[in-house]
């Protein structure tokens, strides 16, 4: 149909970790060579995390299928590995956080591999043999070398494991707070439900994981892999009309892509609406059969990354447009786009009725803010789709800090208030986005730990837990978004310069900066050239109060739960 769908250097790197894998096994096997075994996990690791961010399919097509010339415990730690890819994949952990996941799903149980075969295969093991069971945590990071100050994360992943995996199916409510050894523990008994004898479907096992776990974030991790990977299982098997076809993924015109199981060249069918059937997996004799499947030629649906240059067209359109009927024309087509802007537009009227079309909403809200308003509305659709390990946390705090600046600017004049939330919005969605290992959790709680200096500017960013960032990046984010205005120097400004020698826009930027970081720290006092700027900018463009503390409290009568 089309070129194939993997990039041919990824899966040739794909195929190559495989077979690294059987030998880090085999390895592992050896006293002789446990020291070779820690430099091989890192590179390994670094591969898998990779590969997990770029080509995440390839993964599915292990979930899907057995591969018969390997052992049990080999089998068994590949579905391991590709469950983890899918839930770091699925809440959007950044590459280094999957490489340490990676390293624990690979070295959890590799001083145990002949053990697990055994015990697969019905044979009784010995007292020692139970008792090295048992053990099988400390002795894996004594085959790797490894100490708590050289890997501190890993260590801790290794040891709670066996705990965590207990308290997952136990009766009990016990908090689960390490993310990583949750993700792996999760992963692991999946993938030994994948496995058993009697092997399930993906969906299967987390559907009964999900039943036999009290525990609500297993919960959500179970339903979280579960619609990440719906409707199906690249490379699972589903019979039509007496035949076995492969599903190979969704069409862009909305059809589900099948291929001939039998057949020794790909023949394609497209069904619209088929009965999905979650069977056990498709038995190939080894992986390199797998990957000629997997890689064969075929045009799928678009990728995020399309979705996200729509919508900087739709920017750059609306920009050039000079009138309602062109920026009708370009966001016509978007059905969900001109419902949530017919349904935002009521704000604008006194009546708070309803627009009767999309013509009568972009007339609410005035040709002048429009632009501004549409950029908002896309941002905030696209911050109601973020999957992130802190997303609730996240969702909250840019949610109310977007609600206390648009009251500020609101009650303060000849301030263009949709331009000053599509700016922050977009600000935020930089850092949530583009680069989320950089949020902290820790520092976001309470960004004003640190008093604020006179003379050293502190980012905005700090309300996520980000303290340092590249401001040229952020600079051309900004202008890709909604374009090159003075509201943007000014915000950019206000994150470098001393308070003293800004211009009244960027002043105005550092005070909200300021009114935030109050509103979302612990009990603090602010300082003389605080309060200086404050009064300055708030006299100059006639605020709603000249003083912090009033104005904190109005915020929290705006954004009530903080954030938090």
């Amino acid at each position: 149909m089309t070129k194939s769908t993997y990039n041919p250097k990824y899966v040739e790197q794909f195929d190559r970790v495989i077979d690294y894998i059987v030998r880090f096994d085999k390895a592992a096997l050896s006293r002789s060579q446990w020291s070779s075994l820690y430099p091989a996990l890192l590179g390994l690791s670094e591969r898998l995390s990779v590969l997990a961010h770029k080509q995440n399919g390839l993964f599915q097509w292990l979930l899907s299928t057995h591969i018969q010339n390997l052992a049990y415990a080999q089998s068994l730690r590949l579905k391991r590995i590709a469950i983890v890819a899918g839930l770091c994949r699925a809440h959007n952990y950044h590459r280094s956080d999957t490489q340490v996941m990676m390293m624990a799903a690979l070295s959890a149980d590799i001083s145990v591999l002949s053990l697990l075969n055994k015990r697969h295969n019905g044979e009784a093991l010995s007292s020692a043999e139970r008792q090295r069971f048992s053990q099988s945590a400390l002795l894996s990071l004594k085959m790797l070398s490894l100490s708590a100050e050289e890997q501190p994360a890993l260590t801790q992943i290794i040891a709670k494991l066996k705990r965590y995996r207990r308290e997952i199916i136990s009766h009990q409510r016990a908090p689960l707070y390490d993310g990583y050894t949750r993700i792996v523990a999760c992963a692991s008994i999946l993938a030994e439900q994948m496995t058993a004898t009697r092997p399930l479907h993906l969906f299967n096992a987390c559907a009964q994981l999900y039943k036999a776990t009290h525990n609500v974030a297993i919960q959500q991790d179970c339903d979280t892999l579960v619609d990440f990977y719906s409707p199906q299982l690249l490379g699972s098997r589903q019979r039509f009309e007496e035949n076995d076809y492969l599903y190979m993924g969704c069409h862009p015109d909305g059809q589900y892509i099948f291929t001939d199981a039998q057949a020794i060249k790909s023949r394609f069918r497209l069904l619209a609406n088929p009965h999905w059937q979650y069977r056990q997996p498709v038995r190939y004799r080894s992986w390199s059969s797998v990957s000629a499947r997997a890689s064969v030629p075929v045009q799928r649906a678009s990728s995020a990354a399309e979705a996200q240059r729509d919508h900087d067209a739709i920017v750059a359109q609306i920009r050039g447009a000079h009138g309602y009927s062109d920026i009708e024309k370009v966001i016509a087509q978007d059905d969900k786009l001109v419902a949530q802007i017919m349904m935002q537009a009521s704000q604008y009227n006194r009546g708070a009725q309803q627009a009767s079309s999309l013509r009568h909403a972009l007339s609410m809200v005035g040709l002048y803010s429009v632009g501004d308003f549409i950029a908002r509305v896309m941002l905030e659709e696209k911050m109601l789709q973020l999957c992130h390990p802190m997303a609730q946390f996240l969702q909250a705090r840019v949610h109310s800090a977007i609600r206390i600046v648009e009251d500020i600017a609101r009650q303060t004049k000849d301030l263009q208030h949709e331009r000053l939330t599509a700016l922050l919005l977009c600000y935020f969605n930089f850092f949530i986005f583009e680069c989320p290992q950089r949020l902290s959790r820790t520092i976001a709680l309470n960004p004003l730990k640190t008093p604020m200096q006179q003379d050293i500017a502190r980012p905005l960013a700090t309300l996520l837990g980000v303290q340092q960032y590249d401001n040229e990046a952020l600079r051309h984010y900004l202008t890709r978004h909604i374009g090159s205005n003075e509201w943007v120097n000014a915000l950019l400004n206000s994150e470098q310069q001393p308070f003293d020698q800004l211009n009244s826009n960027a002043r105005l930027c550092c005070t909200l900066k300021i009114i935030l970081f109050y509103t979302f720290s612990g009990p603090a006092t602010a300082s003389a050239w605080q309060q200086q700027l404050v009064k300055q900018t708030m006299v100059d463009w006639q605020g709603p109060s000249t003083k912090i503390e009033r104005l904190v409290d109005r915020a929290l009568s705006c954004a009530p739960h903080n954030g938090i």
